[in-house]
């Protein structure tokens, strides 16, 4: 089995990571969706109050 990842970025970084993940693994499986919410340790609350 390969290995898997799930990571959230914002839009600046998202393009970095695809052309990371295609550098590193042409074949790579990627699934993109937009996240109307992210909670735990390491975020902070948007400044619209959502």
């Amino acid at each position: 089995m390969r290995d898997r990842y799930l990571c959230v970025v914002d839009q600046i970084e998202f393009t970095k990571l695809k052309q990371l993940v295609e550098a590193l693994d042409p074949s790579a499986f990627v699934v993109v969706m937009d996240a109307s919410e992210v909670l735990g340790e390491g975020f902070k609350r948007s400044e619209k109050g959502i």
